[in-house]
């Protein structure tokens, strides 16, 4: 009897090939099921077993995915594409320095891959690295000038590095190579708006979301340019359709609390403005409990420090009010620590960096403002609740007594680091025309800048001597008056009980505690603000303040 012959066992190779032709075509389903077959009859074969991970990221599933790609790098551990699409999976599960390792190696074993050099350059970018994410994007640009992804980069990490020019040609080059791409639109759309081109933005945002209808991320974005254009309304329906979209979206929930609370809707504003510590991607140093303001007998608070210095002064005039209700521990920057030690009622004041004892509750200074329902009909904490040393104030008072008319101190410019610095800080040339008001001597309360960076205008600097808080407090209580852009050492003025005046950007980006459209402050009852009257325009800003100095030397 003739036996039948085993059937002879599947060539994974031969199914390999025949999968890609599928899902080339785009029957991802059938090529699924031959790579199934493949690996079943060679556990070994590499590209199989990678394909598979493909497949499970583009299906959302990167566990999965990456379990594959580390069986076929373990076969293959020399592939540059499975070190490149493993540093995919892992920026999908959020490991993204191991990502970025990942795209490292497939870089150095393979140069002329340029996926891996894009991928590398964007997460560099949102690092912070934009300068190095710029000559990786241009490496790949090397490789194929016509790459949308690696021009969209490009424009992207020059954005960053505020290069607008450049970075306009690298974005709209990459909009003539992929016309259809909404994020690309969007991101030209954000350069726009950034270069204060409002009409323009909305030409390319409203472009974006024709493209891709509903896309959390470009309704963000085109909600920040209704902002920019003091769409209001608009804005804020925008923003809550991205929430619709996407309820978990921080940023939408930060910037429409920070609407709300700039236009009076403090309750709903305070519980929107609390993602900020999620927009901003730093969790909390310390973790809660937290405070929302409920009944402190027996607890012990711990009130932490979250954001800039400008923001703990503002802010840390409630920590009195919380230590009548309970025992209160207060975490301090370090350059405020000695004017904070003046705080009445706190039980421990603990520099930034230093062990946190034990307590009940958490709260971040920043928050504050919610859990004592501050609004300006309601500020239950009085001005001034900062104060300068005496002696320190007696000594800065003597050596200016030989200066002559007003004593203004000035500071145009904060830290160049913040996001909004570009937005809020005055370009110093501007401030010459100060120089025209005679009776004035002006006094630099600017730290970290030239002495004398304003042309024409002669400007007293002892700021080498300020080596925190406490000495420019001291010296701010020895001058008339404050002039200040949104920074530290307004909050400073104000919280002393001094005489500032702020000068503040455009109503459509500005920041919510200066309630739109006021020219006080609910916070800081001597602050007087100049607004800009167009986006981005400091010249009629200075020239009401020349006005309005020479009304104070007339007077």
């Amino acid at each position: 009897m003739t036996r039948a012959p085993f059937p002879a066992l599947p060539n994974a190779g031969a199914l390999h090939q025949q999968a890609l032709a599928l899902y080339g075509a785009g029957d991802r389903l059938q090529a699924e099921t031959l790579w199934r077959v493949a690996t079943n009859a060679d556990p070994n074969h590499a590209d199989s077993v990678f394909m598979l991970g493909v497949l499970a990221l583009e299906s959302g599933n990167p566990e999965s995915a990456l379990a594959n790609f580390g069986h076929a790098l373990a076969l293959r551990p020399r592939n540059a594409s499975y070190h490149d699409t493993s540093g995919d999976a892992l920026e999908a599960l959020g490991r993204m320095p191991e990502a970025m390792e990942a795209w490292r190696t497939a870089i150095r074993l393979d140069p002329k891959l340029q996926a891996p050099l894009v991928s590398l350059g964007a997460a560099l970018t949102a690092a912070g690295d934009a300068e190095e994410a710029a000559k990786l994007h241009r490496r790949a640009l090397a490789l194929d000038p016509h790459s949308p992804a690696a021009l969209n980069g490009l424009g992207l990490a020059l954005l960053k590095l505020r290069d607008h020019s450049r970075a306009e040609a690298a974005l709209r080059a990459a909009v003539r190579e992929a016309p259809d791409a909404a994020s690309i639109h969007s991101n030209l759309g954000s350069l726009l708006r950034e270069t204060n081109r409002i009409a323009e933005a909305d030409v390319a945002l409203e472009t974006a979301i024709r493209l891709a209808p509903g896309t959390p991320p470009i309704l963000y974005n085109l909600a920040l340019n209704r902002l920019a254009a003091m769409r209001l309304a608009d804005a804020e329906t925008v923003l809550r359709e991205a929430l619709l979209a996407d309820p978990g979206y921080a940023e939408a929930h930060h910037t429409l609390g920070s609407l709300l609370l700039a236009t009076g809707r403090f309750e709903e504003g305070w519980e929107h403005y609390e993602w900020r510590r999620q927009a901003s991607g730093v969790p909390p140093r310390v973790p809660g409990p937290n405070w929302n303001g409920e009944d402190l007998a027996g607890r012990t608070l711990l009130v932490v420090a979250d954001e800039g210095f400008g923001d703990f002064i503002n802010f840390c005039r409630f920590v009195p009010l919380a230590a009548r209700q309970g025992k209160v521990v207060l975490e301090v920057p370090n350059p405020l620590l000695r004017l904070a030690l003046g705080l009445p009622g706190v039980h421990q004041v603990v520099p930034q960096g230093r062990a946190l004892p034990d307590h009940d509750l958490v709260c971040s200074v920043t928050s504050l403002w919610r859990a004592f329902r501050a609004t300006q009909g309601h500020m239950p904490a009085g001005v001034p609740y900062l104060s300068a040393d005496r002696h320190d104030v007696a000594a800065w008072q003597a050596r200016l007594a030989g200066l002559s008319g007003l004593k203004v101190g000035l500071v145009w410019a904060g830290n160049p680091g913040q996001l909004v610095d570009p937005i809020r800080s005055v370009p110093p040339a501007l401030l010459a025309a100060l120089a025209s008001v005679p009776g004035i001597s002006f006094v630099s309360l600017q730290k970290d800048r030239p002495a004398d960076p304003i042309p024409g205008l002669t400007l007293h600097d002892w700021t080498g001597e300020l080596l925190d808080f406490a000495d420019t407090a001291a010296l701010t209580v020895s001058l008339d008056l404050i002039i200040a852009a949104d920074t530290a050492v307004a909050h400073l003025a104000g919280a002393l009980g001094r005489p500032v005046w702020l000068l503040n950007r455009w109503d459509g980006q500005t920041d919510p505690r200066w309630a739109m459209g006021r020219q006080d402050s609910y916070w800081y009852p001597a602050m007087r603000i100049f607004r800009q009257r167009s986006i981005g325009d400091w010249q009629p800003v200075i020239a009401d303040v020349c006005v309005a100095l020479q009304e104070m030397v007339n007077a």
